[in-house]
């Protein structure tokens, strides 16, 4: 006896939602569905707290190690450490400062970004989701001393 037997069209309509759903969750499937809320959620500027969220959410979807310094409270990193390093898929590393649509970088950010230049790394300004994820798919905005201005914006 098959258990979907008693099943209105609407019952099973619901369902294949929920299974498309669960499997873009699990591996990073979009349906048309889904798809549409995605680019929402992407393409909107967001507080940089909710862009920490976000960049968590994701780099968990993916199955990526990360640091993150708290926001909440004063930690015992490096003064000038960017937000986020990611570990990501094939080896890629990346050091992510988050920063408003208006927020600017500390002289101590903009020197530790300098550091890392002169030692071949990049340190990556994100404003919004949709930078994350362009970065981390290869259109990459990058923050040397020589794109950014004497106030640390690009």
């Amino acid at each position: 006896m098959s258990t979907f037997k008693h099943w209105t069209d609407r019952d099973a309509i619901l369902h294949n939602q929920h299974v498309r759903e669960m499997k873009s969750r699990l591996y990073g499937i979009i349906t048309p569905e889904l798809g549409r809320v995605i680019k929402d959620r992407v393409q909107r500027r967001m507080p940089e707290a909710e862009l920490h969220n976000a960049i968590i959410a994701e780099c968990r979807r993916r199955g990526w190690q990360y640091l993150h310094g708290s926001m909440a409270a004063e930690t015992h990193r490096t003064l000038g450490e960017p937000d986020f390093v990611l570990m990501a898929s094939d080896g890629r590393v990346f050091f992510i400062e988050c920063k408003s649509r208006d927020g600017k970088l500390s002289p101590a950010q903009r020197d530790f970004a300098a550091h890392a230049e002169r030692n071949g790394h990049r340190v990556h300004v994100v404003r919004s989701f949709e930078e994350f994820i362009n970065l981390t798919r290869g259109i990459i905005y990058n923050v040397t001393p020589k794109n950014l201005n004497k106030k640390g914006v690009l």
